[in-house]
């Protein structure tokens, strides 16, 4: 009797403790891919993540779960040509903030169907300058949106604490923005113009996407 009240509270304690395990409700993600192809790949850019899919995520809760997205993207390159004295300068600043709600349906014992919904933010901005012995010229395009999207993905846990997942969606955005050209030796040829308009885009899926879960 005592050996069998031992296995028994052995046996209690080892599912709670599985339970405690299964119920971590704070997580956080980066695209994996895209931090390996874009951040620690050489060249003359830093570049973190491009617009979609975003860089950094966090989750809090364990079955109906808020998240929070951050996605960052920069580009500076300079280029010189060898047979004149122009040179060519490309910036890029991109930023994008999804927030939203999550559920998370189990599907076998490592396997969750992830559905959900996110408020989307996106600023971005372009400028390319080339430089040359008679003029200076500058094309630029700025650009604002914000809409809603809807999501759907898979996560796969490979222990308690590391998983992965990927998603799919479709965004639902309305954006406005200014694009133009400027000359500094003949102004008189600089254009300026406002664009407006919705679109509807789908996203498949994405880059995978490492969570760790705390």
């Amino acid at each position: 009797m005592i050996r069998l009240l031992i296995t028994g509270l052995l046996c209690l304690l080892f599912l709670q403790n599985q339970a405690q395990k299964e119920d971590k409700n704070i997580a956080l993600g980066i695209n994996a891919t895209g931090f390996v192809s874009k951040f620690i790949s050489p060249n003359d850019n830093f570049s973190i993540i491009e617009q979609t899919p975003l860089g950094f995520w966090g989750y809090f809760g364990h079955v109906n779960a808020f998240r929070v997205g951050l996605g960052l993207n920069y580009r500076n390159n300079s280029t010189s040509s060898t047979t004149s004295d122009q040179t060519l300068t490309d910036n890029a600043f991109n930023i994008l903030l999804r927030m939203g709600i999550e559920r998370r349906i189990r599907l076998a014992d490592r396997t969750k169907l992830i559905l959900g919904a996110d408020g989307i933010g996106n600023y971005s901005e372009s400028k390319i300058v080339s430089e040359g012995n008679f003029d200076t010229t500058t094309v630029f395009d700025k650009a604002s949106s914000g809409g809603v999207g809807f999501i759907g993905g898979l996560q796969f846990n490979f222990s308690e604490r590391i998983g992965i997942r990927s998603e799919a969606g479709i965004n639902l955005m309305y954006t406005e923005g200014m694009t133009g050209s400027e000359s500094e030796s003949f102004p008189s040829i600089n254009t300026n113009s406002s664009v407006r308009g919705t679109s509807i885009n789908m996203d498949l899926l994405n880059a995978l996407v490492l969570i760790i879960q705390l």
